[in-house]
């Protein structure tokens, strides 16, 4: 008889700690407020895309960056990327357009602290070229970051309307920067499909 009793208490307490191990999940509703349309579009792609997190989450990056100018001066480099610090490394194989005057392949970086410039593997020390480079490698990051940082504080939107091109429609988007006190000078319109 203690037997069926102890069976009887233990198969109590093991309902009932089953019942209480349900866990209630509660689904939280986030609302965004969007400045104009134009902000919620972009907001909108970059939901699609993946946020800063999302790909300062892949640590570093590889890939192929070919630059061509409307008179058809072209740069091809391989670029590397490590999100923590910026950090950034730039092998031009063709370069028409950024340090033309340098004969084969360069070199460029930023190691967190100093942009450098290679010529068949010499370190060039000349100030003009150096200017190129620190313009060049924090541009080249933040194009290839732009969907991700296009929801920086300071950045405005304006919703221009809507465009068909090659059959596709497309909302287009003017965003321009105000930082306060620095001048920018860029201005991009966003084809978003």
């Amino acid at each position: 008889m203690n037997y069926k009793i102890s069976s009887l208490i233990f198969l109590s307490i093991l309902t009932f700690s089953c019942k209480n191990d349900k866990k209630v999940q509660h689904k939280e509703t986030v609302t965004t407020t969007y400045k104009n349309k134009g902000h919620e579009l972009v907001s909108k792609m970059i939901e699609k895309v993946g946020d800063y997190k999302t790909l300062r989450n892949k640590k570093d990056v590889v890939y192929t960056y070919t630059y061509q100018t409307p008179d058809g001066k072209t740069d091809i480099t391989t670029e590397k990327y490590i999100f923590d610090g910026e950090l950034s490394y730039g092998k031009y194989e063709k370069h028409q357009r950024t340090l033309s005057n340098f004969d084969g392949p360069i070199e460029q970086g930023y190691n967190g602290q100093e942009y450098w410039l290679k010529h068949n593997g010499n370190i060039i020390e000349d100030s003009v070229a150096l200017k190129r480079v620190a313009f060049n490698r924090p541009t080249n990051f933040y194009w290839f970051t732009m969907f991700q940082k296009l929801l920086d504080p300071g950045v405005t939107y304006e919703y221009l309307g809507e465009k068909t091109v090659d059959d596709k429609n497309y909302d287009i988007v003017k965003v321009s920067f105000d930082f306060g006190n620095s001048k920018p000078t860029d201005i991009y319109q966003l084809y978003i499909n």
